[in-house]
């Protein structure tokens, strides 16, 4: 997340400002640094969603989509279950729950979310994939053998006489 983007301590700035330009308040901000594949794993946003819920704020404001989930079934159920009252705003589109038109535009970008997800997903296995299959590591250097990273790994005979005696002792 922090490669490309802002970092996290730009993000809360560029939220506040955003809030304030627009006459909201900030009641409380939640970190959360960690990205996961379900949004039921993620402590911090199931404390800020139960926050919402208890009636402790109006809304939310999130930075990308992706922060609140990448799978349209977990982004639809938080909508459903926490903001149908309360309006979940998403800086990066400008755009927010309170409407019909802005309720849509939020499925199908989440529908976007979700294949981002998954290409991801289908990039690394074909990756993993193709190193296996060319005798290539996909960790670091291995000891008893030699090569890995970009080059085939083929035994180390030194390396392999130490892990014998370490086995055999």
């Amino acid at each position: 997340q922090i490669k490309q983007e802002a970092s996290l301590e730009t993000q809360i700035e560029i939220l506040q400002g955003y809030s304030g330009l627009y006459g909201h308040t900030v009641v409380k901000v939640f970190e959360e640094a960690q990205s996961g594949k379900s949004a039921s794993d993620r402590k911090v946003l199931q404390e800020a969603l139960q926050f919402i819920s208890e009636g402790h704020a109006d809304g939310m404001l999130i930075y990308k989509l992706d922060r609140l989930g990448r799978s349209v079934s977990d982004v639809l159920h938080i909508i459903e279950k926490h903001f149908t009252s309360k309006v979940l705003h998403i800086y990066d589109m400008r755009v927010d729950t309170s409407s019909l038109m802005g309720k849509c535009f939020f499925t199908i970008t989440a529908a976007f979310a979700e294949l981002e997800r998954g290409q991801i997903i289908q990039r690394t296995r074909d990756g993993l994939k193709h190193r296996r299959e060319t005798g290539m590591t996909y960790t670091g250097r291995l000891y008893g053998v030699k090569g890995g990273k970009d080059q085939p790994m083929v035994a180390c005979p030194q390396e392999q006489a130490v892990i014998d005696r370490i086995i055999t002792n």
